[in-house]
């Protein structure tokens, strides 16, 4: 299997207003309650939106014995293709939306099962103990920032990838999109 080139360091001219484990985050603005990704210095011509008007995301498990909300706008939505998330969905790849932790509020019992990470650092990952739902993951190397698994979510039509992560270990038959960032493993 060949190595992934890693991209370049990004730039103000890429419309980047943070980055968080060396993975870009794009500024947001919210769009009738709907996160949308727009470079700096570009508009939504037509759209009703607002700077201070954050999105509300809801969620749950499959039994509905978990619900969610998240007041926040999303710092990132990424594709992780690391063996451990692979095992957890038990699929391809988890498809993650990255919000700030204190912004989401949780009803229901979650059970937690302790993983560890390629950084040798601690990986939460939380479940409906009922029906086994992945709900989020909390890693260690990314401090307050939780990790929603986006298939949960209850409307997932905004939803657009655009990093994936783990790369050098996703399945042959998985096509990654053009013009998306690419990293092997977790940037640093």
């Amino acid at each position: 299997m060949s190595a992934l080139p890693i991209n370049r360091a990004p730039t103000a001219s890429d419309g980047i207003r943070s980055v968080i484990c060396g993975i870009t985050l794009p500024q947001l603005r919210s769009t009738r309650g709907q996160a949308t990704a727009i470079p700096l210095g570009g508009s939504l011509d037509g759209a009703d939106w607002r700077e201070d008007k954050m999105v509300e995301m809801t969620g749950g498990c499959l039994c509905g014995q978990v619900r969610y909300s998240a007041t926040a706008d999303p710092a990132f939505v990424g594709v992780c293709h690391c063996a451990n998330c692979q095992k957890q969905t038990g699929t391809a790849f988890s498809v993650v939306v990255g919000i700030p932790k204190s912004a989401m509020s949780i009803q229901g019992k979650l059970k937690i099962f302790h993983d560890t990470g390629d950084s040798g650092q601690a990986v939460e990952r939380t479940f409906c103990p009922e029906c086994g739902s992945p709900i989020s993951t909390d890693a260690a190397v990314m401090p307050g920032i939780t990790l929603i698994k986006a298939g949960t979510l209850d409307d997932t039509s905004w939803i657009d990838p655009q990093r994936h992560v783990y790369c050098d270990t996703k399945q042959r038959w998985i096509l990654i999109p053009e013009g998306v960032q690419k990293f092997a493993k977790m940037p640093v």
